[in-house]
């Protein structure tokens, strides 16, 4: 497993079910950006590391792309299997890919990066990326403009590891884009989710 913090890894282990319907999905725009910028198509091969319950490698197998995910937590596997069993889902970390060198188009994470040991996993992927390949990052980012919102995100950003780059030479310079998005959903959802990374 990736060396994530303990209290999320555990709340990762014991809650998979229970943080699927708690976990938001990505704007319209910003996966089909994604998937134009990563030439994301039938035939490419795709990974989606750190998968989870499979959010995003749903979004991805709809385009016919080859997906595969790549899942540490075997109970967010389970979950992941479960819900796309057609799509295959392995065990892997992001620092030791049960990959061959050079055999995908494109690796996608979603909501885990900062839970990686950034080095050492962007010399995985730089390893099982081939050449013109790419690495696609993707989050759903807080609107703190609201204080009450800005409150609460402050107490979850004391359980959650700061995002770390890597500027290795073996990659070309980031492109960015933001898309806006809203989530409606229960106080008891959120709870859901984050209860166990603050323990």
């Amino acid at each position: 497993m990736s060396e994530v913090y303990e209290a999320p890894a555990r709340g990762f282990v014991t809650r998979a079910a229970a943080c699927d319907p708690a976990r938001l999905t990505y704007p319209k725009d910003a996966i089909a950006w994604l998937i134009e910028r990563l030439g994301i198509k039938p035939g490419r091969q795709i990974v989606d590391l750190a998968a989870g319950t499979g959010t995003l490698t749903a979004l991805l197998a709809d385009v016919g792309a080859d997906v595969v995910a790549v899942e540490p937590v075997t109970s967010m596997r389970d979950q992941l299997r479960a819900r796309l069993p057609d799509i295959p889902a392995i065990a892997g970390s992001p620092e030791q890919l049960p990959l061959a060198d050079k055999s995908v188009d494109a690796i996608v994470v979603a909501r885990a990066f900062h839970w990686f040991d950034a080095r050492r996993a962007m010399n995985e992927i730089a390893r099982v990326v081939r050449p013109g390949g790419y690495l696609g990052l993707i989050w759903n980012a807080r609107d703190r403009s609201v204080e009450w919102v800005d409150q609460v995100w402050s107490v979850m950003s004391r359980a959650e590891r700061p995002v770390a780059r890597h500027d290795g030479s073996t990659w070309s310079p980031w492109t960015e884009a933001t898309f806006n998005h809203v989530h409606d959903g229960l106080p008891a959802r959120v709870d859901v989710m984050y209860t166990e990374r603050l323990t």
